[in-house]
């Protein structure tokens, strides 16, 4: 990228809003209309291997069920937002003795401060998380394609719950609650809670008023409580070969600490 790119782009991220440049508009039962498609989004548990039956369930979603010209997209997240995961634990353990809870709240505590980078441990407390996006061309369809888009809907989260994966829909509160720490990163544990407002735009309730973006030919650097640094990676060269039963790899091994990612990370496909 030349210099007078990054001029321009950091000149217009001072003059606008990052939520200025986003497409979300807004979700009406689960659907969400965008500057330039609809589309619906869906969480559900990463996959770590799979058997054969798994793939031809796979390939028959992109063979028979996805429309012409539509899109899907996988988003897997590595969030250090564990705090609601771990006040769950700890709370199923209420009832124990004074003992074990104490050792609860140890315990809850010790995972919370894992989930924080630190350059002197390897090992880190993640919550996986994975989003599955499908869109079609066009932000104005009529009540016909929007009940086909909903019969979409529901056969991919049909689908998807025959692996398993416990998928559900989610709707324009979730996907703020998802996305806000994306767009506005802190070294905190908890999700904050949002309502969604219908008369404001899906995009300008992402992002905080004091949330600052700058743009270099490196990275980005997002600066909200503090600094925070966020590089792209991209694929160089893909193998001619490659299993669904060893996709786990990409996410590190975890006797082995130097292929951890030991950082938050967001990987889409």
């Amino acid at each position: 990228m030349m210099q007078q790119d990054l001029k321009i782009i950091n000149n217009l991220l001072a003059k606008y809003s990052l939520a200025d440049f986003l497409p979300y508009i807004a979700e009406e039962d689960g659907i969400f209309i965008n500057k330039n498609s609809s589309g619906f989004v869906l969480q559900a548990l990463p996959v770590l291997g799979c058997d054969e039956a798994t793939e031809q369930k796979l390939h028959a979603l992109f063979k028979n069920e996805l429309p012409l010209g539509s899109n899907i997209q996988f988003m897997l997240i590595a969030s250090p937002k564990v705090g609601e995961m771990l006040s769950n634990w700890q709370q199923a353990r209420s009832n124990s003795t004074s003992i074990f809870q104490k050792l609860a709240a140890k315990r809850v505590k010790y995972f919370a401060k894992l989930a924080v980078p630190s350059a002197t441990s390897d090992l880190v407390v993640r919550n996986f998380l994975l989003f599955i996006s499908v869109s079609i061309p066009g932000s104005n369809l009529n009540p016909v394609q929007l009940h086909e888009l909903s019969a979409l809907r529901l056969r991919v989260i049909t689908l998807f719950n025959s692996l398993d994966m416990q998928c559900q829909s989610l709707y324009a509160a979730d996907l703020i609650k998802q996305l806000h720490p994306l767009f506005n990163p802190t070294l905190e544990v908890d999700y904050r809670e949002f309502n969604y407002n219908p008369s404001d735009p899906i995009s300008q309730q992402l992002l905080d008023f004091d949330t600052e973006l700058q743009v270099t030919t490196r990275e980005l650097t997002f600066t909200t409580d503090e600094p925070h640094v966020v590089r792209v990676y991209g694929v160089k060269t893909y193998p001619n070969s490659w299993m669904l039963s060893e996709m786990s790899h990409f996410v590190g091994e975890f006797l082995q600490g130097g292929t951890q990612v030991v950082t938050p990370f967001e990987a889409d496909s």
